[in-house]
Order: C-alpha cells, then sequence, then structure tokens
C-alpha cells in the first residue's frame, strides 16, 4: 500500500527526512508531477541508514499521521514480565552478633518453627523461622569474624496484622516474655491501634490489631 512521507516542514522540493531519530535524508532524484488519478512515480534514494524502507508516494493526503509516518526501525512491544507472587516465598534476612539469643525470641514471641540452620557455610552461620504453609520465614546470619551493625533506622520494622483481640493480646505476652522490650514507634500511626517491641540489636516488630483488607 502507498502512503506519502511527511515527518515535518520540507525545506526543499524533492527533499523528506526520515521520522526516526536517524536523521536520514530521504531525496527525489527526479521529481516528476503526479498525474490525475495516477500517484507519482518519482524514485527515492536514502543516504547513511542502512535499515530504511522507503514506500511509495502518493498526492492525496493520508487521513492519519500515524499511518504515513515512515520509520528507519520498527518497534515491538513486549509484556512486562511479572512475577507469579501465589507460587513463591519470601525470605525477610537479617544479620545478627547474637545468633542463639535472636533466632529463640524470634522463635519464642512470634511462634514459630526452626525451619533449617546452617554451621559454618563459607564463612557463615544461619537459622531460618516460620511456619511450614506461611509464604514467607526469616533468615538470621552471623558473618565469622564481622560485626554486624546495628539496625540503622527505627523505621526497619516486621509488620504483623493479629485482627483477633485473644489472639493479638496473647502474641503480645509473649513477645515480652521472649525479651523484646515494648517501645513508642517511630510512627504514631502504629501506636494507634498496636504495639511496637525492639529486639537487643535495634529491629523492630509490630503487632497491629487492624485487619489488612487488601
Amino acid at each position: 500500500m502507498s502512503t506519502t512521507i511527511r515527518s515535518g516542514p520540507i525545506s526543499r522540493p524533492g527533499r523528506f527526512r526520515c521520522a526516526s531519530s536517524c536523521g536520514t535524508r530521504l531525496t527525489r532524484s527526479r521529481p516528476r508531477p503526479a498525474r490525475a488519478g495516477r500517484p507519482c512515480s518519482s524514485s527515492f534514494t536514502r543516504t547513511g541508514c542502512a535499515t530504511a524502507t522507503v514506500p511509495s508516494f502518493r498526492t492525496t493526503p493520508p487521513t492519519s499521521r500515524r499511518s504515513s509516518t515512515p520509520s528507519c526501525r520498527s518497534f515491538g512491544r513486549r509484556p512486562a514480565a511479572r512475577i507469579d507472587v501465589k507460587s513463591v516465598k519470601l525470605r525477610v534476612a537479617r544479620p545478627t552478633n547474637q545468633l542463639e539469643r535472636i533466632s529463640e525470641m524470634y522463635r519464642k514471641g512470634l511462634g514459630l518453627e526452626v525451619l533449617g540452620a546452617f554451621d559454618g557455610h563459607e564463612g557463615y552461620d544461619g537459622v531460618m523461622l516460620g511456619a511450614a504453609a506461611a509464604p514467607y520465614h526469616f533468615e538470621f546470619t552471623r558473618e565469622r569474624g564481622h560485626q554486624a551493625p546495628r539496625c540503622p533506622s527505627e523505621e526497619h520494622l516486621l509488620v504483623f496484622y493479629v485482627s483477633d483481640p485473644a489472639e493479638w493480646q496473647l502474641t503480645a505476652d509473649r513477645m515480652l516474655a521472649a525479651g523484646f522490650i515494648a517501645v513508642a514507634s517511630r510512627n504514631p500511626y502504629w501506636d494507634r491501634d498496636g504495639r511496637t517491641f525492639e529486639d537487643p540489636e535495634g529491629y523492630r516488630v509490630v503487632l497491629s490489631r487492624t485487619a489488612w483488607s487488601k
């Protein structure tokens, strides 16, 4: 199908430019007037574009600018790749200098199970905590010969939504019994419907009384 190339003002009769960013100039070698009812028979040459495809021309203006714009390259859109979150598990990993103490505190306070552990793996020791049916678990690691820094921010939070009042109170009591300290949240929002707990290395856990509905 023939079309008309028009990507901008034509500076000289018989000269056109490609609409893509390469700036190729298309030059009509023998401009001849078109006859009534017939497309222009002029031939075109191109310079500097190895991939340009120059369509034939007609004297009738196109109905759509999009369909009449030539390009030296064609681009295809691919759908963005997405992770199927229903089939993956989330691991939250934290460094610690007190592996045994910290892992035991989280196990007792949150009622978690020991899912796995390793010792001396390329200079690291670690413990994984969670529940077999849960889509997440925690990993606490200790690097031998290295001092892990304290938690860099009071906004490092693990937030658990426990909407059942009896279960919330039971979990809060377990957190205190396990050695966590109840602290005021840096963000007042968490104190309105919950309580914030801090471990010995400054990392925090929030127990919210609300239900996450989204």
